[in-house]
This record gives structure tokens, C-alpha cells and sequence, in this order.
């Protein structure tokens, strides 16, 4: 994690730059009122009739609606769910390249049929601008952050939805399709990209530690990184590897009722800011770590087995996946939990990035305290059930 000077593509102007977000380093923007309104007025040629903001980490997010009457001729018909204005964080906006990737992966996954937001080009007939906020860095000179604006997407994310079985399979299922889907996939960007959030940083987090609350929490995050580092980072090379989503978690899935009208079912993914050329593996311990949090109609211990059957329905695990994955999952539990806190430590009015406290350390300590064996024993016979009911 060095830091070394870099020239921002934006404005050819020089800076330093660490390959992850600092302890302490805040990255967020800050949008004051009515920023948004004139950015969508200013650059897309529309008028906000409705505005809100939406929950997130690092970016900021507004759902917005529109006027009829606009002044785009890239424009052909209005989007009639609304749209996504999105702000990006200070050390993504440095290189506009970064942007440009999330487009082409988007592009990939709604080539392959899996639905995810459409861009939506400025007057200008680009996909992004680099627009000032109210905020001022360390230098005392106006921040400036990229924006651009997507189609929203219609359904609710499955946070609110039971989990139920057939629910968690079909989750399954799209997270294999991606790693299918992205076989087709490269970008320069994501190539050696490193972000803080990357599920290869789990060894950092001992660095962050310091927002916990009580040394309890602290010897859990440590106990979870040095099983990482010895059963997981050394199998690297055995691991198969691509694009992956990077962040699958409960907040970034859509469902949408069936259309029998009774149960839910996946119609879409969201949110592309930690994408990254990675470990395959690493994708599915995320979004089992995430679902396995809010699981009330199955048992969170059983949860993966769903989850896994569904997966294992388009893509098998190799030995080696199935001999990290309970770590991973872990891991990724670990550094929710810990980069939740210091996030926190850093902005302590935004509660959203707490989400995973409350549920998250009581499932964290029962599912470390679980022996590895017994509980992948436990999800193949559920992975073994699910064929014989297909």
C-alpha cells in the first residue's frame, strides 16, 4: 500500500496517491443542497422534479425524476422509472478512466442478459463530467467529482424480501452467471487495481482495528486475518481467477415479484465501484457473507447451501475453492464489520455504513466458532438435497 505521486487525467495536475483509502482519509463527497438539481439541468438538460438521496458507502447516490420537456438530443424517450445521478468518491475521480470501465462491465452483464442500469449520455455526448462541489480538499481547492447519470432500475433489493430457499438459489445462480457472463470481460483499469474493500486486503485490516469497540471485537478481526493468511492467500496461485462484481451484497441485488405474484425472484444487479480482476471464489464468500446476515426464514448456517446449490447448478467449485470458502466468508464478515466501523470513526452521521453491526458480530462469532469440516459437510448435503428436488 505505497503512496506515490500521479498526474489526475482530469486536469494533468500532479498528486499523491495511495493504492487504498488511508486510515482516516475521507473520500466522500460533499454535495450541497441543490447541486444536484443544477447538475442534471446543466449537463443532461433536464429538470428534477423529485430528488433523494440513497444510502452508500464511498459515492453518493440520488434517485431523481424528470420533467417531460428536456433540452438532450441523446435523449430519445424518458426513462419512466427515474434515474441514478451518481457522485464518486475523491480518490476514483482522479482518473476518469475508472468510470469508463464500470460502463464497459455494465455493458458485458446486459449483453448476457443479466439486467443492470443503462448510461445515460450528457449534451455533451459523454458518459461522465467532472463537476465541482461546494468541498474543499487539504490545499483549500474545490473538490471536483465525476457524475453520471443511469437509468434506475425497477424492483426492490432483496434485503427486504425473506430469504427463502428457492430465493437464495436463484441468488446463486446470478452470481455464476457473472463469472460466465465476465469471461468475455477486460479493462486495462481493473487489471491491477487495488482498493481498500478488495476481499486481497483482508490481511490490512489489523491497521483499522483502532475504531473497534473493545478488545473482544479486536481479537475476533485478528484471529479471522491470520486464518486468511495461512489457509487463504497462500492457495492464490491454485485459485481460478476473473472479473468479478466485487460487493454482491444484500443492498446491490434486485428482486421483483414472480409473475404467478407470489414468491420473489432476481431481476438485476446494481453498484460496480469495486470491481476488480480477482479470485472467483471471492465473489460468491461475499455475497454468501452479506445474505447470510438478514436470513430469517433459513437457518444462517444453512443459508450458504442454498446459495451454493444454486451457484453449483452453472459453475463447480474446484477443491481448492471448497477448501477456502468458509474463511472467505469469514474474511469478508471481518472487514465489513471492521471498515463499517472505521468508516464510522470517519463520518459518524452516516449510520448506513453500520448496517452490518448489529446482526453482523453476533453471526460473525457463531460462525467462526463453527469446525469447517462439520459445516461444509452440512452445506453439501443441502447442495445434494436441492439436486434430487430439481
Amino acid at each position: 500500500m505505497d503512496c506515490k505521486e500521479a498526474t489526475s487525467d482530469a486536469n494533468d495536475e500532479k498528486y499523491t496517491t495511495c493504492s487504498v483509502q488511508q486510515p482516516g482519509e475521507v473520500i466522500r463527497p460533499v454535495v450541497s443542497k441543490g447541486m444536484v438539481e443544477e447538475i442534471i439541468h446543466k449537463m443532461y438538460g433536464l429538470t428534477v422534479t423529485e430528488v433523494k438521496e440513497l444510502d452508500s458507502y464511498d459515492d453518493r447516490n440520488y434517485f431523481v425524476r424528470v420533467e417531460e420537456q428536456h433540452s438532450n438530443p441523446f435523449i430519445q424517450e424518458l426513462y419512466p422509472e427515474g434515474y441514478l445521478l451518481k457522485v464518486i468518491n475523491s480518490k476514483d475521480s482522479m482518473n476518469s478512466q475508472g468510470l469508463e470501465a464500470q460502463h464497459a462491465f455494465m455493458n458485458c452483464l446486459l449483453k448476457n442478459g443479466i439486467q443492470t442500469q443503462m448510461i445515460v449520455l450528457n449534451i455533451n455526448r459523454e458518459e461522465q463530467s467532472l463537476e465541482i462541489t461546494s468541498h474543499t480538499d487539504e490545499q483549500g481547492e474545490l473538490r471536483k467529482h465525476l457524475v453520471d447519470l443511469r437509468t434506475f432500475v425497477p424492483g426492490q433489493i432483496i434485503q427486504n424480501v425473506p430469504y427463502t430457499p428457492q430465493l437464495l438459489m436463484q441468488d446463486g445462480v446470478l452470481i455464476a452467471r457473472m463469472a460466465y457472463a465476465l469471461k468475455e470481460f477486460d479493462h486495462s483499469f481493473y487489471r491491477d487495481r487495488d482498493i481498500l474493500w478488495s476481499m486481497t486486503n483482508v490481511p490490512l485490516l489489523t491497521r483499522y482495528t483502532f475504531s473497534l469497540q473493545n478488545k473482544a471485537e479486536r481479537d475476533i478481526i485478528e484471529d479471522v486475518v491470520s486464518a486468511f493468511n495461512t489457509e487463504v492467500v497462500s492457495k492464490y496461485e491454485q485459485l481460478p481467477k476473473g472479473y468479478i462484481h466485487g460487493d454482491p451484497n444484500e443492498q446491490n441485488i434486485l428482486v421483483t415479484k414472480s409473475h404467478g405474484g407470489g414468491d420473489y425472484e432476481i431481476s438485476g444487479i446494481l453498484d460496480f465501484s469495486d470491481v476488480a480482476n480477482s479470485y472467483l471464489v471471492l465473489d460468491l464468500a461475499m455475497n454468501i457473507a452479506y445474505l447470510m446476515i438478514d436470513s430469517e426464514v433459513v437457518d444462517q448456517l444453512d443459508t450458504p447451501g442454498y446459495i451454493l446449490a444454486g451457484y453449483e447448478s452453472i459453475r463447480q467449485l474446484t477443491p481448492v475453492e471448497w477448501d477456502v470458502i468458509f474463511v472467505c466468508i469469514a474474511g469478508r464478515l471481518a472487514q465489513s464489520l471492521t471498515l463499517g466501523a472505521h468508516a464510522n470513526y470517519l463520518e459518524p452521521e452516516n449510520i448506513y455504513v453500520l448496517t452490518t453491526s448489529k446482526k453482523g458480530w453476533p453471526l460473525l462469532q457463531k460462525f467462526w466458532s463453527q469446525p469447517k469440516d462439520s459445516i461444509i459437510t452440512r452445506w453439501k448435503k443441502i447442495i445434494a438435497s436441492c439436486k434430487v428436488n430439481q
